[in-house]
């Protein structure tokens, strides 16, 4: 075989391996989404993907892959869309984008909410460290409410923890 021949190989498994590591950590991540829209019991309506790069086109169903992009820092980033419903008639929607970075070390997933946040190693056959991954998910969105208003009172600003509004 020559030289080039060589570099022409080298070159289509390397190609392979990129969009094969791609393929499986979409896949992590329709399970991990899948598996927290069981865990809060949400409507399929009221979740969906958004790309983090630009503002999403309102009303577009996106698949998981076509919001996911790869970031310097070796993670897959892509945006969970939640949209929350108030209980009463005059309460409108609420959508929130929460970043989901993903990146997989041997065979296990570390996964993080946003640049800032603690990781978490996640395997998705292991109901335990998914739900441990759910329930700080939980969490966060719950005391970004409970909190909003008192952190508006003694600061003056509003501050949000679990990403941002889409519009």
């Amino acid at each position: 075989m020559s030289k080039y021949k060589e570099l022409c190989h080298v070159y289509s498994v390397a190609r392979k391996n990129y969009f094969d590591y791609w393929d499986e950590c979409a896949d992590f991540i329709a399970e991990l989404v899948s598996g927290l829209k069981k865990y809060m019991e949400i409507p399929k309506e009221n979740i969906r993907y958004a790309p983090l790069k630009e503002k999403p086109e309102f009303g577009k169903m996106y698949k998981v892959k076509e919001t996911m992009h790869l970031e310097q820092d070796t993670y897959w980033y892509t945006g969970i869309m939640l949209t929350l419903c108030g209980e009463l008639d005059d309460q409108p929607e609420e959508t929130i984008i929460l970043p989901f970075l993903v990146k997989k070390i041997d065979s296990v997933f570390s996964v993080k909410l946003g640049q800032d946040s603690d990781e978490f190693q996640i395997d998705i056959k292991d109901e335990k460290s998914c739900n441990d991954f759910y329930g700080v998910v939980y969490d966060q969105i719950n005391n970004s409410y409970n909190n909003r208003l008192q952190k508006f009172l003694s600061e003056a600003v509003t501050e949000r923890r679990i990403g941002f509004a889409a519009e």
